[in-house]
């Protein structure tokens, strides 16, 4: 794979994004999930990870299972978080029935 990098007067620092690599970067965006390589390193290899757009999960070199609870309290777009725990205030439980991040609501 090969990897890029500029610089003026000095070498320059070469990086290798995985994602740039259209066959990595399909395995994401066609399951809905945007492809991350973490580390960019040129003998650093294998490590892109696919990551979900709503939801927790990353997979490496394969889509995730996403998963959303919107009872979480790391949930920034859920009705029941922090300060605002809507359930909580009414002296009742929250219970997501369904962890799919394409049912909210």
């Amino acid at each position: 794979l090969p990897t890029v990098g500029t610089a003026v007067g000095r070498p320059a620092t070469c990086v290798l994004d995985e994602c740039n690599v259209m066959e990595n970067a399909v395995v994401c965006t066609s399951a809905g999930q945007a492809c991350v390589d973490p580390t960019t390193g040129a003998d650093a290899t294998g490590d892109w990870e696919c990551r979900c757009m709503a939801g927790m999960a990353a997979a490496v070199a394969q889509a995730a299972t996403c998963v959303l609870d919107e009872c979480a309290s790391v949930c920034s777009t859920c009705a029941d978080r922090g300060a605002g725990n809507v359930c909580a205030a009414a002296g009742q439980a929250c219970e997501d029935p369904t962890h799919d991040p394409a049912k909210t609501g």
